[in-house]
């Protein structure tokens, strides 16, 4: 069994010495299409570290899957909180067992990310993520982008503002831009 970031997979299953891998899992940045081919059992897995690890798996590279045991996901409108309909892009929203108490130290980040869930009356919070989802005709979750300028290189979370905020901090720097680069980077 083999578990790391696709990008590694990539490389690792290329490598001879590794053919005896039989099960792959997947996740931490954007899935490379077609690395399910390469492996006789392959898992795409998605979930945010605020979410206690993986939230959702897939046997296709192409999607996120649907939630895991415990586990509830939420398609959610921006601009109004409603669900969106299969086929219809909005927030993802996780809920559920595996959901953190929220940030150290951070009350405000807290109280804007980690809400009480507002689809179910037996209470529950859910963790917005800021990804923008939908749900496919197979009812699997399929990533589209961020709703922010956060990207993923090799696994790692990246916020371009941040990087933004301390380059126009340099002697010499009037001003930075980040525009162009809020995808996912392999």
């Amino acid at each position: 069994m083999l578990s790391c970031t696709p990008s590694a997979a990539k490389i690792l299953l290329n490598d001879e010495s590794n053919s005896d891998v039989k099960l792959l899992s997947v996740g931490g940045e954007a899935c490379i299409q077609g690395l399910e081919t390469l492996i006789s059992v392959f898992r795409n897995v998605y979930g945010p570290t605020e979410c206690s690890l993986w939230s959702t798996a897939s046997q296709k590279s192409s999607s996120i899957g649907k939630p895991l045991p415990n586990v509830i996901c939420y398609v959610v409108h921006p601009d109004d909180g409603t669900l969106c309909p299969p086929g219809v892009s909005g927030e993802l929203w996780i809920g559920g067992v595996g959901v953190s108490c929220g940030y150290h130290n951070r009350p405000e980040l807290t109280a804007e990310k980690f809400i009480p869930n507002p689809f179910t009356s037996s209470g529950g919070r859910v963790y917005k993520t800021g990804d923008r989802v939908k749900w496919n005709e197979d009812g699997e979750l399929v990533y589209l982008s961020r709703f922010d300028h956060q990207v993923k290189v090799r696994g790692y979370r990246i916020e371009l503002g941040e990087i933004q905020a301390e380059l126009e901090k340099q002697d010499g720097v009037k001003r930075s831009c980040s525009a162009g680069l809020d995808r996912q980077v392999q």
